[in-house]
């Protein structure tokens, strides 16, 4: 059964899913196939990809073979919404490259679970903490002045001991 917390194509009209080869190879060697045949149903092949007027597509570097393959996919936008960090990985870099050599327009859309300022604050009114370390952020030093908590800094990769 699949967790409900994953989208499922079949709730979604025209929501279609694409297997390429190595994740099929995976996903069958892991004793998953029955992921495979239970998405049949909603299964688009690259030809149909090539076909389509219009699409909306997700895309991770993994896909580049079948983008490669498919020359009709032109002229797009790619929109990347990941870390702005995560970018210059080398595998990322590629995707945006060959992206950018079949016209498409490329455009950062940074989504993120992330809490804001004032959903910390509230958090950090709630909790009453006694220090406050700041983690996942480029604004370590805003700390000290948002909170009334004192604040420890870590530097990246020192360990710090609870107790």
């Amino acid at each position: 059964a699949h967790r409900p917390s994953i989208p499922h194509p079949g709730r979604f009209p025209g929501i279609a899913v694409i297997f390429p080869r190595r994740l099929t190879d995976r996903l069958v060697r892991s004793d998953h196939a029955d992921l495979v045949w239970r998405m049949r149903p909603w299964k688009i092949t690259r030809e149909e990809i090539a076909a389509a007027r219009r699409i909306a597509m997700l895309a991770r570097p993994s896909l580049i073979p079948m983008i490669a393959a498919t020359p009709e996919l032109s002229a797009g936008t790619y929109c990347y919404s990941l870390w702005r960090g995560y970018r210059d990985e080398p595998t990322t870099q590629r995707l945006i490259r060959v992206l950018s050599s079949r016209g498409f327009a490329i455009h950062d859309l940074h989504v993120s679970g992330h809490a804001d300022p004032e959903t910390l604050r509230q958090t950090v009114r709630r909790l009453q903490p006694r220090q406050i370390i700041p983690i996942h952020t480029e604004h370590a030093d805003a700390y000290a002045t948002t909170f009334d908590q004192p604040v420890r800094r870590l530097a990246d990769g020192e360990c710090w001991e609870v107790g």
